[in-house]
Parts: structure tokens; sequence; C-alpha cells
């Protein structure tokens, strides 16, 4: 490893202290980063400052529904559906050149009327 095994962390001591330090401000001790280290941390936040500003909102919401919407595909029968059912059984009491007066809404859709 050489020179390079000062950039490498592999118990993650660096980084529990790192996080342990933004966790609580009142610690004496804040770790001393590497200069890459800063600049990697640096472009992150200004990464998550722009998200909200950008159009990549949409792609982060899509991700996390993509799923749902596809594959729940679940038929939506609730309350609402009953009363359209109970409603499309009521007669008209008004017509027109196209309404079968006295006919409920269901037969005047499908044509078909109740008396012949």
């Amino acid at each position: 490893m050489g020179s390079w095994h000062g950039f490498f962390d592999p118990d993650f001591n660096l980084a529990r202290e790192f996080m342990s330090s933004l966790i609580n401000p009142l610690s004496s001790s804040s770790p001393s980063l590497y200069v890459i280290t800063m600049v990697h941390l640096a472009i992150l936040q200004i990464l998550i400052a722009y998200i909200p500003f950008s159009r990549i909102t949409h792609f982060i919401g899509k991700y996390f529904t993509y799923h749902k919407v596809l594959w729940d595909d679940e038929p939506n029968i609730g309350q609402l559906d009953r009363r359209i059912q109970e409603l499309l059984k009521l007669t008209l009491s008004w017509s027109d050149p196209h309404i079968k007066s006295g006919d409920t809404w269901v037969n005047n859709v499908l044509g078909v009327t109740a008396h012949g």
C-alpha cells in the first residue's frame, strides 16, 4: 500500500469520528480530514443544496413511487364506487331526444328499455 495507506480507512474510524462530530457539535475533537475528503464533502453538500431547485427532484420522487404505481394495480373500490352504483340505478325524471324518461341511467347508457 505504501504512501496511499493514509487515504484508506479500513475500520471506518475516521468516518465514525467525523459523523460523531456532526451529531455532537460540543465534542472537543474533530478529526483532521484530508483535502480530497473535504473537497468530496463540499461537492456533496453543493449537490444536496442544489437538488430542491432542480428537476432531479422529479427523478427522486419517481424512483420511490414507480414500483408502487406500476405493480400495485389494485382496483380502487370504496365508498364512492358504491355510491355511484346506487346513483346509476335512479330513474331519470327529465327527457331529451337522446334520453328515455322514467328509465335508469344504466339502461339509458346501454340503450336498453325497461318497459320493452
